[in-house]
């Protein structure tokens, strides 16, 4: 943490040596719940469960559980007569009465901030800093105890007047249209969510605070070990700068002597954090040429500032952000000297060239946007997922930088509009005058192309077996998938 400028009407009160750990930023998740009254605290939930590929969580509270009621509020609002014999068909009814409060999640859209959770160790002064995968919006599950079938509503049996049944017949044309849209908007997101209802629930462990399984969770969050401390012994037996042994029995030269070492401890520090930042739109910024310059003061602390994260890390973090990139802002913002050589390198690694722009491979944007992990790479759904969006980018690398839905139909069948519109959206968005088009998210890089021809033939050739290979995934016939990639 860079030193900051104290006033003297605003002293500094603590000091904190910052830790950026990214070990468990795969873990984690920040829970924003509804607004409650400061009388009425939330609850501990009772029971969880979880869908990997669609990110979804589901809590459940007991309302009249001890931790909010006591036990005389229950007694006195549930009198019952002593001794009572209930039946089970009896217990079962009184056990749907019971007051569950459901809360299910929705994957907020966080690509314009990035979250993180912060750790404060009083007794070491010291704080833990861990990113977080995602944020979830969490909300009552409300529809499951109002699902009423509606009663047909009779048609008016009054007469109408002559004048007004002109109007009246436009009005019902109107309503017959506004009803055919609502149709086909429930179809769709009908379509949604029974494939989201068809992945299983996954039931998750809750523990309590104070139990030890959380306590152990909570003490992973820190560095197993300090990395940028000094070893106890290293600066015991040292000389100072000047080469002058302190003697121990003074009490000036002892308090000398810890002066230096805490000077040198905190040089060290500053040059050994994990230099980021965390302002609005930055990824707890690694890319960094420009946000760590305005927090150094020195120039030592620039230069070792910018090497605190190899070229590829940030290469790969700014691909993760962005999703699509041109190369120029890869120069500006992750490289502090441009040098183009190294850079093109390491590009293909974790991105594909379309249409003179870098745009994250399929496998590694689901992988780090959406949680899924290395081990989810055989699962199925999660192929096709990256095969659709391969193929619609091979589509848009041989057109003329647009693609329709019904362009990427043609190719295969069976593919549904929610799966479709949700690969089309990772990386394009609708053309402004034609909306049954969509492009690249950025506009296409003819410079760049023209620029690296050598580049460009190489990914092209690669393209034909990139969209061959997904083709083959989504169920097409390998004759007719060559005959579409035109490969012998």
């Amino acid at each position: 943490c860079w030193p900051m400028e104290v006033e003297d009407d605003d002293p500094v009160e603590l000091e904190l040596d910052v830790y950026l750990n990214r070990d468990n930023d795969a873990s984690m998740y920040l829970l924003n719940y509804p607004l409650r009254p400061a009388y009425k605290p939330m609850i501990f939930p009772d029971s969880a469960r979880f869908r990997e590929n669609n990110q979804t969580l589901e809590l459940s509270y007991d309302m009249l559980g001890t931790s909010t009621y006591t036990q005389e509020d229950v007694e006195h609002h549930f009198e019952l007569d002593q001794p009572v014999t209930m039946t089970a068909e009896e217990k079962r009814q009184d056990e749907k009465k019971r007051r569950v409060q459901v809360y299910q999640s929705n994957r907020a859209n966080t690509s314009g901030r990035s979250y993180a959770a912060g750790i404060v160790d009083n007794v070491e002064r010291k704080l833990y800093i861990v990113p977080v995968q995602g944020m979830m919006e969490m909300a009552p599950v409300l529809q499951k105890g109002f699902q009423v079938e509606s009663a047909l509503v009779e048609p008016e049996t009054k007469p109408v007047a002559k004048k007004q049944a002109k109007a009246i017949e436009v009005l019902n044309m109107r309503k017959e249209s506004v009803r055919y849209a609502n149709q086909v908007v429930k179809k769709t997101y009908k379509d949604i969510q029974e494939e989201i209802e068809q992945e299983p629930w996954t039931k998750l462990d809750v523990h309590s605070r104070s139990s030890t399984a959380a306590c152990t969770q909570f003490e992973r969050l820190k560095h197993s070990r300090d990395m940028y401390e000094l070893d106890s012994s290293s600066g015991d037996d040292e000389d100072d700068d000047d080469g002058i042994r302190m003697a121990d029995d003074s009490d000036e030269e002892t308090a000398a002597k810890e002066k230096k070492k805490k000077k040198k401890k905190k040089q060290l520090l500053l040059n050994s954090h994990t230099a980021f930042s965390a302002t609005p739109g930055r990824y707890l910024d690694v890319m960094a040429g420009e946000t760590q310059s305005t927090v150094a003061n020195s120039s030592g602390a620039k230069d070792n500032a910018s090497k605190s994260f190899s070229l590829e890390e940030r290469v790969r973090q700014l691909f993760i952000h962005r999703g699509v990139v041109k190369f120029e802002d890869f120069l500006s913002a992750v490289t502090g000297k441009p040098n183009s050589s190294k850079l093109l390198e390491l590009l293909p690694r974790f991105g594909v060239l379309c249409r003179g722009l870098w745009v994250v491979k399929s496998d590694i944007f689901y992988r780090e946007r959406f949680g899924t992990v290395d081990g989810d790479s055989n699962n199925e759904s999660i192929k096709r997922k990256c095969a659709l969006r391969d193929l619609i980018l091979a589509c848009l690398n041989k057109s003329n930088g647009t693609v329709s839905r019904d362009m990427v139909k043609s190719l295969i069948k069976g593919v549904q509009s929610g799966q479709l519109r949700e690969a089309l959206t990772t990386v394009c968005v609708n053309d402004k005058e034609n909306k049954s088009l969509w492009r690249l998210k950025e506009r296409d890089d003819g410079r760049f192309l023209k620029q690296h021809p050598k580049l460009d033939v190489t990914e092209r050739e690669r393209w034909k077996k990139r969209e061959l290979q997904a083709l083959l995934v989504l169920g097409v016939d390998e004759t007719e998938a060559k005959a579409i990639v035109k490969v012998e």
